[in-house]
């Protein structure tokens, strides 16, 4: 029976194992946020870890070895609420759809940067974003509702690419968080008039750089049915690695 856990170095080894695959799991769990409940399947030997947010709905990170360790985890949820999981690995979604119903899936492909590095020019002048730039970031994020309070860590806390002209920020990417190991990249926006100027791919080589540069492993997401963002993260040296999705469902 799942219980809430209590010395989070017990679940490090656990994630570990997988660490860019587990890594929106490993952020949720060591992150500072002091409402997050954290269940285990068993508090002397894990073999799954679940996080639990409140939100509309509420969020549920996951990773489990073996499915009875995964089931454990989501039966300690409350029947009849929807939940959602979020970067969920696919593997998981069959044993996901034996305790829940009506699920909505949002399939995304796993980037992870190639052994030949970044590629593309740098033909712009990369900057980083300011404080003043959070409300267009913020509005202009569109997979996030009430996203202000996150664009804002990001930019402050965060390592970030920004591109202006007189002045004015064209475009921007960013990043959602980072572990030991690995730094996940999001935000990437151009504005429609300034789009196919190469603003994209100057960004991306900088922002890419940044994160090497402090020996850590840039990875992201990318929607499946986006074809212009999977082609263009695999042309700057992104590679595909794995299938993770947004699961929401209510739980039978």
């Amino acid at each position: 029976m799942a219980s809430l856990l209590s010395d989070l170095e017990k679940v490090r080894e656990l994630l570990d194992k997988e660490h860019g695959l587990n890594a929106m799991v490993i952020a949720r769990v060591f992150s500072k946020d002091p409402d997050k409940k954290i269940y285990v399947d068993d508090p002397d030997e894990p073999h799954g870890v679940m996080t639990l947010q409140k939100g509309k709905p509420d969020h549920c990170s996951i990773y489990a070895d073996n499915e009875e360790s995964f089931l454990d985890l989501v039966r300690v949820l409350e029947s009849g609420k929807e939940y959602q999981f979020s970067g969920m690995r696919d593997i998981f979604i069959p044993y996901l759809k034996k305790e829940f119903e009506r699920t909505d899936i949002n399939p995304c492909w796993f980037f992870v940067l190639g052994e030949e590095g970044v590629k593309g020019d740098v033909r712009h002048e990369v900057t980083s974003l300011m404080e003043d730039d959070i409300e267009t970031v913020a509005h202009n994020w569109e997979y996030f509702d009430g996203a202000y309070d996150h664009v804002r860590d990001r930019v402050i806390n965060g390592m970030s690419a920004a591109i202006r002209e007189d002045g004015k920020l064209i475009g921007w990417d960013a990043t959602h968080f980072e572990t030991d190991k690995v730094v996940m990249l999001g935000f990437l926006f151009v504005f429609d008039e300034y789009r196919r100027g190469g603003y994209a791919v100057s960004m991306c080589v900088v922002l890419t750089n940044r994160i090497l540069e402090k020996g850590k492993k840039p990875i992201f997401y990318v929607v499946k049915d986006n074809e212009a963002s999977v082609k263009f993260s695999q042309k700057i040296g992104y590679e595909i690695v794995d299938s993770h999705s947004w699961v929401t469902g209510v739980k039978k």
